[in-house]
């Protein structure tokens, strides 16, 4: 791939631009769809925990979720 801004591009050099643009793309979408994910899973402990009832299920639940968030980093 050409370096010199003015230097015309060839088209391998564009479709090579094309790919690694898609595979960010692709990869945005999909820490999104993770993200959202993990959104769903907090929502739920949390429900659970407070029909369980009791702090000590609120605060397992806080561990569990740290610990993802660790793992997600």
């Amino acid at each position: 791939m050409s370096t010199n801004p003015n230097t015309v591009k060839s088209q391998d050099d564009i479709n090579e631009g094309g790919r690694k643009s898609d595979v960010l793309l692709s990869t945005i979408e999909e820490l999104e769809r993770t993200k959202k994910q993990l959104d769903i899973a907090k929502s739920f402990i949390f429900r659970c925990a407070n029909d369980i009832a009791g702090d000590w299920y609120i605060n397992s639940a806080k561990c569990v979720l740290q610990q993802i968030e660790e793992l997600n980093k």
